[in-house]
């Protein structure tokens, strides 16, 4: 009897490691590249200069790019901000508008029912205007919890983004996706090396912009510095996706490993 008694916890604890490793010998069965390296061009906040001065470009580059505008900004019609009729034309010629909360709050300060409305109602914001497809999310100023990504998973978006320069992987976290945001005094090559690295790591590379305009604000950048990156990416015969392609090519990858 005393011996039968001793199996038992030795049982169960065979059966929590093997749960605890099963996710870990899953993930490592999943590729650390793609076949080849990508890129991704992101706007944020709804900027209405991005409709004057990124979007001609973006359409000579034959390039589409993901949008994450202030669903706030939007419906309140600020004058510096894109209005849904103007996303609606963007997303009609096959750019990406995804969530960036209502009002660009830093979630981790307000209230968990403030954070919450902020993620969900955002997406409910942008489909009542006339978007047709609000998929991913982009954390404003990047910043997460843990509570954070559950909430962003519950309400449904398959892919978010946060601040940290870095590439992604198949292996990366979908809800907690990297991203090298531009600034205003950043010089081209500094852009062209996270280019560099993402074409021979074979990795993916989220580029984010704000406003663009000849006397851009602190995060924002010019014309000609966005027209330099398309041709770049374009001299390196780079594959450029929207965040919701990058995210599909990483779950049929999952798929199939």
């Amino acid at each position: 009897m005393v011996v039968r008694h001793r199996r038992i916890p030795y049982v169960i604890l065979g059966a929590v490691f093997a749960l605890w490793c099963f996710p870990r010998v899953a993930s490592a069965k999943v590729p650390a590249t793609f076949s080849e390296g990508m890129a991704s061009l992101n706007f944020d906040d709804g900027w209405k200069n991005f409709y004057t001065n990124a979007l001609p470009l973006l359409q000579k580059a034959k390039v589409k790019a993901t949008l994450y505008p202030v669903s706030g900004y939007v419906k309140e019609r600020r004058k510096q901000f894109m209005t849904a009729a103007l996303l609606r034309a963007v997303e009609a010629q096959g750019h990406e508008i995804g969530a960036h909360t209502q009002y660009h709050v830093l979630l981790t300060k307000v209230t968990r029912q403030r954070a919450d409305r902020e993620i969900r109602q955002s997406r409910q914001d942008l489909e009542d205007l006339g978007v047709r497809s609000v998929t991913t999310f982009a954390y404003p100023y990047g910043v997460y919890s843990r509570r954070l990504r559950g909430v962003v998973r519950e309400t449904g978006y398959s892919g978010a983004r946060i601040s940290s320069c870095g590439l992604n992987s198949p292996r990366s976290d979908r809800l907690l996706l990297k991203t090298c945001a531009v600034s205003r005094k950043m010089k081209v090559a500094r852009l062209k090396s996270w280019i560099d690295d993402a074409v021979r790591e074979k990795r993916w590379l989220i580029i984010t912009f704000h406003d663009v305009q000849k006397k851009p604000r602190r995060y924002g950048t010019t014309p000609n510095v966005l027209e330099e990156i398309l041709k770049y990416l374009k001299q390196k015969r780079v594959r450029v996706v929207t965040n919701s392609q990058g995210l599909q090519i990483i779950n049929e990858i999952r798929l199939t490993n």
